[in-house]
């Protein structure tokens, strides 16, 4: 069994999509090795060997994706959901039951929504309740309760910081916290303003010799009246 566990503060666009995405990744490269331990095991070019690799040719390890979300996700109603690949013949066929059968059991997304996830330190009963609870209260609380669990009170002692003390750590911290998406954003925006301003470049280039200002349009994709106000400012400097 594989498990990829993200974890998100910024809500995304196509959020669904890019999990399947990342899923879709993570169960190449997880299929990649579950191959060579197949072809370590199976090594020969003899018959059996061959016939034994072939048998697990299209079959893959148990891969989870969960992803612990900062931000409502979809319609959720509550903290907690999973997601699977259905049939929609199991689904009607399994109306009257509790839940449909998935295609596979080997590929499964569990979603969680700390926005939703509002239990006091009171009502936690599982290890996963007191996981969620440090995970979405750690930055906020000048206290945490003790968990009386080897693991959880480890990281709670890992993460504390003197406010005081560290005051300097968290700023810095704080001020380099850009998210991955901001980030790609500024260099999709730089990219885009690189390209235009090249394009530019190159419509200046062949009005000046002398080609009309709707073929540099077309050949360049860019606006008519973009081009054509270059050509005005080309005129009036000459």
């Amino acid at each position: 069994m594989h498990i990829d566990i993200e974890m998100q503060k910024m809500s995304l666009t196509f959020f669904a999509e890019r999990a399947i995405l990342q899923e879709s990744a993570f169960l190449c490269v997880e299929k990649k090795r579950f191959d060579a331990v197949i072809r370590e095991k199976y090594p020969s070019d003899s018959r059996e060997d061959v016939a034994a690799r072939e048998r697990f040719r299209y079959d893959i390890p148990h891969v989870y994706s969960i992803w612990i979300c900062d931000f409502n996700v979809n319609d959720i109603g509550e903290y907690y959901d999973s997601w699977h690949v259905y049939s929609d013949e199991a689904v009607k066929r399994s109306a009257s039951l509790e839940s449909p059968l998935p295609v596979t059991e080997k590929v499964k997304y569990i979603i969680v929504d700390l926005k939703k996830f509002l239990k006091t330190a009171d009502e936690l009963e599982t290890d996963e309740d007191r996981w969620l609870y440090l995970i979405k209260n750690a930055g906020v609380m000048q206290e945490l309760p003790k968990f009386n669990n080897p693991a959880l009170d480890d990281a709670v002692r890992r993460i504390t910081v003197n406010t005081e003390r560290d005051k300097k750590i968290l700023e810095d911290q704080v001020a380099c916290t850009i998210s991955i998406d901001e980030q790609i954003g500024r260099l999709f925006l730089s990219y885009v303003e690189g390209e235009n301003k090249a394009r530019l470049e190159d419509a200046e280039a062949l009005l000046r010799e002398g080609d009309s200002v709707e073929r540099v349009a077309r050949v360049l994709k860019l606006s008519v009246e973009k081009v054509q106000e270059l050509a005005d400012k080309i005129k009036n400097v000459k």
